[in-house]
């Protein structure tokens, strides 16, 4: 445990030293996305994240029947350079080594709980020892306790694995294995896949998503209690990835971030908004991605935070819940989580190993009558004291 708590820290301090960047490219609104190339890794940009959110749904259930879910989940990978740039090959370290920081979450919605759990190594290779490494061609993720994989003869799909994280660490815990496939495009951000994030010039990164993936998960193995979780069952996900060297502005404060998919029709919407310590340096931004998987900007949408939750942990305190309104759409509807206490706690609350945060599953609630119309994965960042993200 103290061996990787000092791998997230030292990590954490890479993630710190990252803004502004001095070795690594910042986003450029120029550079045109190529695939599958750019769903690999990008050793020019300072950081960079693979993100999986979504429910998990009994065996029998299709995903498209959102009244079912019984559980939410997160998979998360970060690779973050090296501060001082990049290293040559040394020993069992290959040319450009990264750190890389993963951390994976269960929020089982019976029991209103979430585990989690996050780690770190450095990349390595050997054939004596363990590979560690993200490929840099297409998506190919390998680190002890976590994989993930996109086939080249099915380049909307996905093959995702890992430890599920229980409450009492186990030797030989359970694993998660999901298969997954869009029933929609690739989505590109932004312009082009280039998402300005602040006021800043290079406040920015290179984001797409697939944001509608169905498919069914598997678990086997472990010597500790799954939370009541089937050992088998369907998945409703989405997809995010990003890569920049410096997404926000110094005086920007943390960000909401709302992955929403409606149900009928099936539509998703992808809004943040980056906080500024004055409005000249708040940013907002949105996606709207129709049934057909065509991908619009939102440049009208409001997030309205309602009501507030405090932890007794971080003392951080949270909006309870968030109206949305999109008049160019003539939609306006709540997101609500599946219950309050979803925020990410460090290990032994160090929050130099990694900051506080909430990310959680939620329901999406037409605002005139109440009634569900979706389902939605929500971040908040910089509401717990000294949370700031810093990248």
């Amino acid at each position: 445990m103290n061996r990787a708590r000092r791998l997230l820290r030292h990590a954490a301090v890479g993630l710190q030293l990252i803004q502004p960047p001095h070795f690594f490219q910042p986003a450029d609104p120029a550079r045109k996305l190529e695939f599958p190339r750019d769903h690999g890794a990008h050793r020019e940009a300072a950081y960079e994240w693979w993100y999986w959110t979504g429910h998990l749904l009994p065996g029998k259930d299709s995903p498209t029947k959102s009244t079912h879910e019984i559980a939410g989940f997160q998979a998360t990978v970060f690779r973050v350079s090296p501060p001082g740039g990049n290293l040559a090959a040394s020993g069992n370290r290959p040319e450009k080594a990264s750190w890389l920081v993963v951390h994976t979450g269960i929020s089982d919605f019976q029991g209103k709980t979430l585990t989690h759990r996050a780690w770190a190594a450095r990349e390595r290779t050997g054939t004596e020892q363990v590979n560690i490494r993200v490929d840099d061609t297409n998506l190919a993720i390998e680190i002890p306790g976590l994989s993930a994989s996109m086939p080249s003869t099915r380049p909307d799909s996905f093959r995702l694995s890992f430890d599920l994280p229980l409450k009492v660490p186990a030797r030989n815990p359970a694993r998660i294995d999901m298969n997954l496939t869009s029933r929609k495009p690739l989505t590109l951000h932004g312009d082009g896949g280039y998402s300005r994030k602040g006021p800043c010039p290079t406040c920015a990164s290179h984001y797409s998503s697939y944001s509608r993936l169905d498919g069914t998960f598997l678990i086997t193995g472990g010597t500790a209690s799954l939370g009541g979780l089937p050992a088998t069952g369907s998945v409703a996900a989405w997809y995010d990835h990003e890569f920049g060297s410096q997404s926000i502005d110094p005086a920007q404060t943390g960000w909401d971030w709302f992955s929403i998919q409606l149900d009928d029709p099936a539509v998703e919407v992808m809004l943040f908004q980056v906080r500024g310590t004055e409005p000249a340096k708040t940013w907002r931004a949105g996606t709207w991605i129709d049934a057909q998987g065509i991908a619009r900007p939102l440049t009208d949408a409001e997030v309205v935070p309602e009501g507030t939750w405090t932890s007794a942990r971080s003392g951080g305190t949270y909006p309870r819940s968030w109206t949305v309104k999109i008049p160019s759409k003539k939609l306006s509807f709540k997101v609500v989580p599946r219950f309050p206490d979803q925020e990410v706690v460090p290990p032994g609350s160090n929050l130099n190993v990694m900051p506080v945060y909430w990310e959680g599953a939620c329901e999406v609630l037409d605002k005139a009558s109440g009634e569900r119309v979706g389902r939605a994965y929500l971040e908040m960042t910089g509401y717990a004291p000294g949370s700031t993200p810093r990248f």
